[in-house]
């Protein structure tokens, strides 16, 4: 039924995922968007451009134009951007907890024979580098919901949710 009553978005992005697939090489696009595109970095102000200036909303009410991704494509970028060398700063925070949570889920899935902090601290860390939640509330719902569940399995690593 949902076939059949989506048939015109499923195919849009089935053709939408081959022509990028063409296009973009997977490596090139992974790297893209952990470490943000590479002009970027000719565009680097120390100051920045300004905290939450990369939104299509508050290029919106600045510009008047509804050009998205003013800034950047890639979150990573955006946040540069912005924050010049704060958005580095918060980068390095961002890739510190990742590192510091991963190897923690590690040891404790060593430890406890069980894989699920692990795999969930894998997902919160690449949601840190590859979602856009600047100004995307339900993006900073599920991350905070996911954020909370990551500390929870360090708490409880054995939790079985249907078990």
């Amino acid at each position: 039924l949902f076939l059949y009553v989506f048939q015109g978005a499923v195919e849009a992005t089935q053709e939408r995922f081959r022509v990028a697939s063409e296009a973009e090489d997977v490596v090139g696009r992974v790297a893209t968007m952990f470490i943000g595109e590479p002009d970027i970095y000719k565009r680097f102000t120390w100051t920045g451009f300004g905290l939450g200036l990369g939104s299509n909303l508050a290029n919106y009410v600045q510009t008047g134009d509804r050009s998205f991704f003013a800034l950047a494509e890639t979150e990573t970028g955006r946040t540069l951007l912005e924050g010049g060398v704060l958005g580095y700063a918060f980068a390095a925070l961002k890739a510190l907890i990742a590192v510091v949570a991963v190897t923690k889920a590690s040891r404790q899935a060593m430890r406890t024979r069980t894989m699920f902090p692990v795999l969930v601290w894998l997902t919160i860390a690449f949601a840190m580098f590859s979602w856009s939640y600047v100004g995307q509330l339900s993006i900073n719902a599920l991350f905070a919901v996911l954020f909370v569940l990551g500390l929870l399995t360090f708490k409880y690593p054995n939790f079985r949710v249907f078990g």
